[in-house]
Order: structure tokens, then C-alpha cells, then sequence
């Protein structure tokens, strides 16, 4: 399997407490982080929504990819304003805080509750070589709220240009020994 989707992961209460905790975190350009347009904010990784993280993680990973995955990453909240995305990219190739682990998986979690109106900010994951882009891309609408998306983060993805509303969701990677 090229990805997981789990529905209804996170109960709309718990999606509600996501969004309060992200409205009162401290936001940064993404430029910063070289990740695409927007603003970023970071939980780290004892926050609760990073063990939520690893338990849907290995979950996906023991029924699909059998990675070694030893824990998470601190969660990044991310926010997307009209005319910003994140481009086409991978999220592994040596994770940057450490030589010793990558990121094997990418999770990504819609707390988002409030859509009305939005148009884009859509997950594509790039499933054959890019130079078939127009043809190839399967889209994975980010569209229901207390969804998760976990894929192997050698996938290429992007979060495509948001062109009406805000796009709110968190990401974090599932790390492991390098990849061989």
C-alpha cells in the first residue's frame, strides 16, 4: 500500500483542542524552515499529539510497510493563507537533527474543523516518476477533520496552493534507523 488513511482518528473535541492549543503557539514564517509558504508552530515531541502520532504510525507501518520506527518527531503545526502551499518534496534523505535516524513515515493529521469555503490546500501524493505529473498525481483531499494521512516519506508530495479560506493541519515523522 502506497498510503494510509485513517478516518475519524480524532474526535471533533479533540480536534477543538488542537485548534485552541495552535491558535496560542507562537508562529513562524515557514521560509525560516525552508517549507513552502505560510506559518509553522511546534509541539514537542512529549506532547500528547505526538503519542497519538506514533500509535496510528505503527499501526499503518506493522500492516503496510514493517519500517523500524523506534518514535516521533515534535509536531509541526502548519497554516496556509490564500496563494500558499508547500511545493513538490520528500521528508526524508537523512532527518537534519540527527545522523543516526530518517524519517521513515509522514503523518499527517486534519484537526481542522471550520471549511466552509476552502478551496485547496489539498494533500497530492506523486505515486510514479514526476516527469508524469499531470497524469499520475492521486489526490488525498484533505477534507475530513480528525482524519490521519501516513505515507513513507520517500514519497513526493505537496500541499497545493490554497486559493480561497486558511489550511490548518499538524505533521510529524515517525523516525527510524537510516534507511539502507
Amino acid at each position: 500500500m502506497t498510503y494510509c488513511t485513517i478516518n475519524n482518528a480524532f474526535e471533533r473535541d479533540v480536534c477543538k483542542a488542537i485548534q485552541n492549543i495552535a491558535r496560542n503557539s507562537s508562529w513562524h514564517s515557514k521560509m525560516v524552515q525552508l517549507a513552502g509558504d505560510g506559518e509553522c508552530a511546534f509541539f514537542s515531541d512529549q506532547h500528547w499529539l505526538s503519542g497519538f502520532s506514533f500509535h496510528y504510525a505503527a499501526t499503518a507501518n506493522n500492516e503496510n510497510w514493517n519500517f523500524g520506527i523506534a518514535g516521533t518527531s515534535a509536531v509541526q503545526i502548519c497554516r496556509y493563507g490564500e496563494g500558499e502551499g508547500h511545493g513538490w518534496h520528500i521528508d526524508t534523505l537523512g532527518y537534519r537533527h540527527s545522523s543516526l535516524l530518517d524519517r521513515k513515515l509522514t503523518i499527517i493529521i486534519d484537526y481542522q474543523i471550520e471549511k466552509d469555503g476552502l478551496i485547496g490546500g489539498d494533500l497530492e501524493l506523486m505515486l510514479t516518476p514526476q516527469d508524469q505529473v499531470e497524469k499520475i498525481t492521486k489526490l488525498v483531499n484533505l477534507g475530513d477533520s480528525g482524519a490521519v494521512y501516513i505515507f513513507p516519506s520517500y514519497i513526493p508530495f505537496r500541499i497545493s496552493p490554497v486559493t480561497k479560506g486558511v489550511r490548518e493541519f499538524a505533521v510529524c515523522w515517525a523516525l527510524g534507523n537510516k534507511f539502507v
